[in-house]
């Protein structure tokens, strides 16, 4: 898993010199994504092309028969841009209905980065955390903090969903109230996976982008 020279080759490194450093290009991650303790487990992409880091989640609609029991979860189908220089997000999400909509904001987590560290895939990576966006404070299901881990020997400040900004790859994800979890899976160099065209779909507010289904 580790790539530490391969990496190397992509990156610039002059930034002891005070300039800045260049984006590591055509790389492709994967993440698994873990809900209700592994009882839905999907794997979601992040493509870096040049400046952006284009994020994929495609989960359909899903049940399943466990123990006499059913669980079920719905589809969360969007793709979302990051631009690495500006910040800026874009996406589309694909509603239930079909329908697709569309918006644009500008990356604004605040992170607070501790001093405790941990190796994942190899990778020394260091604990941030942020208020989690995915449901409402005011939903009784709202699952508090974002626990993340992020390697500044990855300098993309990207990861899965919507969390970025952080001076480093966000490796994983967890929460502090709920039972969904994001991990490293791969890291693929010198992807020929382009990314997709996400320009059409109605242009809405990002709350609503976030919560309309």
């Amino acid at each position: 898993m580790k790539l530490k020279l391969s990496i190397f080759l992509f990156v610039v490194s002059n930034i002891f010199f005070g300039q800045e450093k260049q984006i590591l290009k055509n790389i492709k991650i994967v993440y698994s994504h873990s809900l209700m303790k592994d009882v839905f487990l999907n794997d979601y992409t992040l493509i870096i092309k040049d400046s952006i880091a284009q994020y994929n989640s495609n989960r359909e609609k899903q049940k399943k028969e466990i123990n006499g029991n059913t669980f079920e979860i719905g589809a969360d189908i969007f793709i979302n841009n990051l631009n690495l220089n500006t910040n800026l997000y874009k996406e589309q999400r694909k509603l239930e209905s079909s329908t697709l909509v569309n918006s644009e904001w500008f990356n604004e987590t605040k992170w607070e980065i501790t001093n405790e560290t941990k190796f994942i895939s190899g990778y020394k990576a260091i604990k941030a955390t942020t208020e989690s966006y995915e449901l409402k404070k005011d939903n009784p299901y709202y699952q508090g903090k974002a626990i993340v881990w992020f390697t500044m020997e990855i300098p993309i400040s990207a990861g899965p969903a919507r969390y970025g900004g952080l001076p480093g790859l966000i490796l994983e994800i967890e929460y502090e109230k709920g039972n969904s979890k994001y991990r490293l899976k791969s890291i693929v160099l010198d992807t020929s996976e382009s990314l997709k065209d996400i320009n059409d779909g109605k242009k809405i507010i990002k709350s609503d982008i976030l919560y309309w289904r």
